[in-house]
């Protein structure tokens, strides 16, 4: 059980690099935003996809898992370019291509959370395939 708890960690760490770990936050870097944050759009034109748009100024809302590029860090502040998970439906969600100025401390900590999470899930998955094995 052990064994199965510690490949899972190495796994994870492999597939899904740890980037706090790693170091500091790096224009190009690719971080996984944890549960749902409010972002301040900062694009100059408006964002469209169906029948949705968000202006500059305006806020919408992330989903877990959501991946963003850092786009460009400027001391306490970093520019992330927002990737939606999925089809976007709701008009408060934010969209793929949605700009965002956010606290450099503020999105460590999201992208230190959704690892956390990550690596836990991943271990609970690993659980219950080791649990269901003896059945």
């Amino acid at each position: 059980m052990r064994k199965i708890m510690q490949s899972a960690v190495v796994i994870t760490m492999v597939l899904f690099p740890i980037i706090a770990i790693a170091g500091e936050l790096r224009k190009g870097d690719i971080v996984f935003i944890s549960g749902a944050h409010i972002l301040k759009v900062a694009n100059e034109n408006p964002v469209l996809q169906n029948e949705y748009s968000f202006n500059f100024g305006e806020k919408c809302f992330t989903d877990n898992g959501a991946k963003a590029k850092i786009i460009g860090i400027s001391k306490d502040k970093i520019l992330i370019e927002y990737g939606a998970p999925r089809a976007i439906k709701g008009h408060t969600r934010c969209l793929s291509g949605v700009l965002s100025l956010i606290p450099a401390k503020k999105l460590q900590s999201m992208t230190n959370e959704y690892n956390r999470n990550k690596l836990k899930d991943d271990n609970e998955k690993g659980l219950v395939r080791e649990l269901l094995k003896q059945q």
